[in-house]
């Protein structure tokens, strides 16, 4: 099986010029968007700081601690010994990580030619702050990240007013890159050539309906795997392609897993999602409706406040001093109001309720899910005027 590897193998020496720039050149530069830029790429938008891949391979290749920490390293090396990614430049590289803002973001530009450039916003890292922060999502019109991108991309756009852009993004990147690209004037509109984005969350109800998503409708492409989880949420593009992908259901969210067909430098196709997907999807969306907009701020604040009180920053916290933070979890557990113990248990019945609705219809068996009553003590719940959307 083919995977964007074996594409940046095959075609090293074949320049843009014999073979134009398609969706697996976009694929790779978006998948590299991960990469920790920091210190390597200039933070201006003049071209002229821009750096060439092979400049910065070498630049890493004197920091053996860069080189070591960074899962992409191989495929910066592909890159930097490419013929068709020689003329490639990068610059603009913003990264800001704000705990106060609960604030995820990173983007780059790449100078594809002269006037063509394409802006990739990066996807949800491991940061905790990054993962509360598309949860976000599931109750708020629009996020700091989203407000940081549309910035983004207006400065890119009124520093290069010729020139035409392509923006993408993985995961919440192509969120990003929607939002920005519907949020910014008519004339930094018409800069955008298209939109690529790879297994993303759509947008909120409100903002699919405004003109500035529906005039860039023609120039979406939005790729899902077969089991999409992610790129399900919320509303999503309309003319939406599915792909192939080795593994499943998460699994199947990693680009790296995807699979390419060489021949015709595509992402191959699938004929629909599974029902799997389907079935997750649903119990997500009907879970989300059934609890207002402030239980379910209150529910993901009281998981991710605890989390980073227990030092846990970043998802590979937990492999360290894992005891002691599991027993400052469980202690803080005992803590919370009786309200909030309600809260917690009422939104994790519903959710089981709801995935057990589905589940039901396949007749397939479903876990039983018994909570620590000495930790979460009594529950008593009243939803009351809670129940309004507010």
């Amino acid at each position: 099986m083919a995977t964007y590897i074996h594409y940046l193998h095959e075609y090293a020496n074949i320049p843009f010029s014999v073979q134009e720039l398609n969706e697996l050149d976009i694929l790779v530069l978006t998948e590299m968007s991960y990469f920790s830029w920091d210190g390597l790429v200039s933070s201006s938008f003049d071209p002229a700081f821009g750096r060439s891949f092979e400049e910065i391979y070498q630049e890493v290749l004197q920091k053996p601690e860069r080189s070591a920490d960074q899962n992409r390293f191989p495929i910066l090396e592909l890159l930097s010994k490419s013929r068709r990614f020689a003329n490639v430049q990068l610059f603009g590289f913003e990264n800001d990580y704000n705990l106060d803002l609960q604030k995820q973001f990173a983007a780059l530009t790449f100078r594809l030619s002269p006037d063509r450039y394409l802006i990739s916003f990066r996807g949800t890292d491991d940061s905790l702050i990054g993962w509360k922060e598309d949860f976000h999502m599931t109750y708020m019109k629009k996020i700091p990240s989203q407000i940081h991108a549309q910035h983004y991309v207006q400065k890119g756009v009124q520093t290069l007013p010729k020139a035409q852009f392509i923006l993408s993004g993985h995961s919440k990147g192509g969120n990003l890159a929607l939002f920005a690209a519907s949020q910014v004037n008519d004339p930094e509109q018409k800069a955008i050539q298209a939109i690529y984005t790879f297994d993303s969350p759509g947008l909120h109800s409100d903002i699919v309906q405004q003109e500035g998503y529906k005039e860039l409708q023609p120039r979406i492409r939005a790729y899902l795997p077969q089991d999409s989880i992610v790129g399900l949420m919320l509303s999503i593009p309309d003319n939406r392609i599915i792909v192939k992908s080795r593994g499943v259901s998460f699994s199947q969210h990693l680009l790296s897993n995807w699979k390419i067909n060489l021949k015709s430098c595509q992402i191959e196709r699938a004929q629909e999602l599974t029902r799997t997907s389907h079935e997750v999807d649903q119990t997500l969306k009907d879970w989300t409706d059934q609890l207002t907009n402030k239980e379910l701020k209150t529910f993901f604040d009281l998981i991710f406040d605890n989390l980073l009180a227990a030092g846990i920053e970043r998802i590979s916290d937990i492999r360290t001093n894992t005891l002691q933070k599991v027993l400052f979890l469980l202690q803080e557990s005992t803590k919370v109001s009786e309200e909030e113990r309600s809260l917690l248990l009422m939104a994790m019945q519903v959710l089981l309720s709801t995935r057990y609705h589905y589940r039901k219809k396949r007749a397939l068996p479903f876990p039983t899910l018994t909570l620590p009553t000495e930790s979460f003590g009594p529950f008593h719940f009243k939803r009351g005027d809670t129940d309004k959307r507010s």
